[in-house]
């Protein structure tokens, strides 16, 4: 197991390398993942939980079965992970003594997962997520290995999951940008066939339609030939 300033550094450095375009952001949080193994005592497998619009989604785990164990707590609603982000605090079970939750309890023992901790990655009123640790050797996580993990969660699963909040942003702000730009291009093109064929605007997006389809391609990239068409051909 890497030292505790050794594991921090390492996924500070894999953050700093997703800001700067080194690394992709699923990259950067499978690194965070790998690195809460070889940093918190007794922690074998590691994934981190976001809470998505319809459920809570893992974007990145250290083990494909770390992401059914989270998946086994979105599909019964409840488990260490869940109850960590309702009440805003870290969660502990041993899975033989703990019967809060059945379902991830069956889950885990399938898994040979025999302890688990949770802790939330808490910004200020918010949740953003948690971070999961599961271990195949240590029943009762002692409050050093709690105490690493909050820390662990604080200081880089935040960071990541506050990351992924804003790349989802820029991504749907990047969206929205296209879908304008595609329906002026269109409106353009509409108002061009109108000023040809003397027709109205449903007549015009008709015609655009029909060449879409009939040429196979997509209607905003025939309205986009048809404004750039025109420009081209307007008196110099």
């Amino acid at each position: 197991m890497a030292g505790d300033g050794g594991g921090f550094d390492k996924g500070l450095e894999a953050l700093q390398r997703f800001l700067t375009g080194s690394d992709t952001l699923d990259g950067m949080l499978t690194k965070i993942t790998l690195l809460a193994t070889e940093t918190i005592p007794g922690c074998d497998l590691a994934s981190i939980t976001m809470l998505g619009d319809s459920r809570p989604i893992t974007p990145a785990a250290s083990d494909k079965a770390a992401v059914e164990l989270d998946v086994a707590q979105y599909d019964a609603q409840d488990g260490p992970c869940l109850a960590a982000i309702r009440h805003r605090g870290v969660e502990t079970a041993d899975i033989d003594a703990d019967h809060r939750w059945p379902a991830f309890d069956q889950a885990a023992r399938n898994a040979g997962v025999v302890g688990v901790l949770s802790v939330p990655f808490v910004s200020g009123e918010d949740v953003r997520g948690g971070l999961n640790v599961y271990s195949r050797t240590t029943r009762a996580f002692t409050a050093d290995a709690v105490d690493v993990a909050q820390r662990f969660g604080d200081q880089l699963g935040l960071a990541a999951a506050n990351v992924v909040v804003l790349a989802s942003a820029a991504e749907l702000a990047g969206q929205l940008q296209v879908a304008m730009e595609t329906r002026a291009t269109i409106e353009q093109a509409k108002g061009i066939i109108m000023a040809a064929n003397r027709c109205s605007p449903e007549s015009a997006f008709d015609i655009l339609r029909r060449a879409s389809q009939n040429q196979n391609r997509k209607l905003r990239d025939i309205a986009k030939e048809i404004v750039d068409r025109t420009h081209r051909n307007l008196p110099k």
